[in-house]
């Protein structure tokens, strides 16, 4: 990649696929290349996991959707950012996947 945005463009990187499909590693690579922050949703699950523990089906899909929301968070705070999660298409209902409901604004 040869050409960045310039300095007053706000822009995130939206990299999505299924598990072991090469996300992070793509990911990483992009966010080397731009200069940007790299952001992988499963970090922060796997995060809360060893600070909450694991438990049954409710309680992960609650540290999911935590998960979640700490990813948006930490995504907004920066200016420029690659995202990397297995993006739930809007079609598709459920606690499964990080939702496209929100952008960094």
């Amino acid at each position: 990649m040869n050409s960045k945005p310039d300095d007053q463009t706000r822009y995130a990187v939206i990299v999505s696929g299924l598990l072991g499909s090469g996300k992070s590693t793509l990911g990483r690579v992009v966010a080397s290349q731009l200069g940007s922050p790299f952001l992988d949703k499963n970090a922060f699950l796997d995060q809360l996991f060893g600070h909450e523990g694991i438990g049954d089906l409710d309680w992960c899909q609650m540290l999911n959707t935590k998960s979640n929301t700490l990813f948006c968070d930490a995504a907004r705070a920066h200016e420029t950012v690659v995202l990397v999660s297995h993006w739930r298409p809007p079609s598709e209902p459920g606690p499964s996947g990080t939702s496209p409901d929100w952008s960094v604004k």
